[in-house]
């Protein structure tokens, strides 16, 4: 049916029906549009939650107490004159190595999630940074010592070397630490 004439009712059909179609895509985008955030939002939230549980589990550990007991040992009461006494009194103790290896694998594993880009370096050094740097001044050293006497001379034949994630975790955190404070205004 044609409209022949402007004031007819053909025209306000047609007008309506504009009308109708208008409203409902408008509705569509709005719908579309409040889908969006949503999603966003519920994202933002599911990632904030992620990141509290990562934050709880990599940091169980430091809360643990037969941890820090261990910890609390090797940092204050270990003592060695040189390498061949720590190897005695500690490496060759199979009461005193278990210590080691049980506090010291978990900084390694930091600082392999840190290297590997699976946790950014704010969220470890927002733990007590302090842990990381005391632990490797104490016994680094040692560590690379070992490495020197036992794997590049040949006697120990090993892919990898130990511990260099938490030597690596160390040293990023003493460059952050020698670097300037940024400056906000």
């Amino acid at each position: 049916m044609r409209c022949r004439n402007m004031n007819s009712n053909c025209n306000r059909k047609v007008l309506r029906m504009v009308d109708i179609q208008t409203i409902s895509i408008a509705v569509a985008s709005a719908t579309v549009a409040v889908a969006a955030v949503s999603i966003i939002m519920q994202n933002r939230k599911a990632e904030k939650t992620r990141r509290t549980q990562l934050m709880m589990q990599l940091f169980g550990p430091m809360r643990d107490f037969e941890f820090m007991r261990q910890w609390v040992e090797i940092v204050l009461t270990w003592e060695w004159k040189d390498f061949d006494d720590w190897m005695k009194k500690y490496f060759q103790n199979p009461n005193e190595w278990p210590k080691f290896i049980y506090v010291s694998s978990y900084f390694n594993g930091l600082g392999l999630l840190l290297k590997m880009k699976l946790i950014d370096f704010e969220t470890i050094s927002s733990w007590h940074p302090e842990a990381t740097l005391w632990l490797w001044e104490k016994v680094g050293p040692m560590i690379q010592e070992g490495h020197k006497r036992l794997i590049t001379s040949g006697k120990w034949k090993m892919k990898y070397r130990p511990e260099e994630w938490f030597e690596y975790l160390y040293n990023e955190m003493k460059k952050r630490e020698q670097q300037p404070a940024s400056k906000t205004t």
